[in-house]
């Protein structure tokens, strides 16, 4: 609901114009878009089965993970 939101103010914005429209969607949309996928992969990771060559579990009481957790969930600033 978020991107089709943004998409349609940004194409509006751009007169209808896709090439402008779209660039500056993903240009809005990127880190939000990163931060969501990195917290999906972080989850899935920690679900793994520790093997001999497993990657250790993330730690998510850290800094890093409080601000990836901030950019996910206020990436977006939703214009009226």
């Amino acid at each position: 609901m978020v991107g089709a939101y943004l998409l349609a103010g940004e194409l509006a914005a751009a007169e209808w114009d896709p090439d402008t429209g779209f660039a500056r969607y993903e240009g809005r949309m990127r880190s939000f878009v990163e931060a969501n996928q990195e917290i999906g992969r972080l989850n899935a990771r920690s679900r793994d089965v520790p093997g001999p060559d497993a990657e250790p579990r993330p730690d998510f009481a850290s800094a890093w993970f409080t601000e990836l957790v901030g950019r996910a969930l206020n990436g977006i600033e939703l214009p009226d």
